[in-house]
């Protein structure tokens, strides 16, 4: 597996701070409004200085159904399902 490492030039050279506003804006929107299920974040402690934490959210669609080719489970247009996943192990630069 090939892993990418993006560095702040290459998230700036396909991101303008207008398009981070406006997304930003969006996402406060639907959050504000109940469309995002986002639970508090779970962390399991490793040791003092190693952690791992989830943090997953579901934003509600327009109410329309996707069109996936008869698959199943339906979502809606525009539902989007993701988690963020941290794993820090403070002592590993030192290794």
């Amino acid at each position: 597996m090939r892993f990418r490492l993006l560095t702040e030039s290459d998230v700036k050279s396909v991101l303008t701070m207008d398009d981070l506003i406006e997304t930003m804006a969006s996402a406060l929107q639907h959050f504000s409004t109940g469309r995002v299920t986002q639970p508090v974040r779970s962390v399991i402690p490793v040791s003092d200085d190693a952690f791992y934490a989830t943090m997953p959210a579901f934003v509600r669609g327009d109410g329309a159904p996707a069109n996936f080719g008869g698959a199943s489970p339906r979502m809606d247009t525009g539902a989007a399902l993701g988690a963020k996943l941290v794993t820090v192990f403070g002592g590993n630069a030192a290794r």
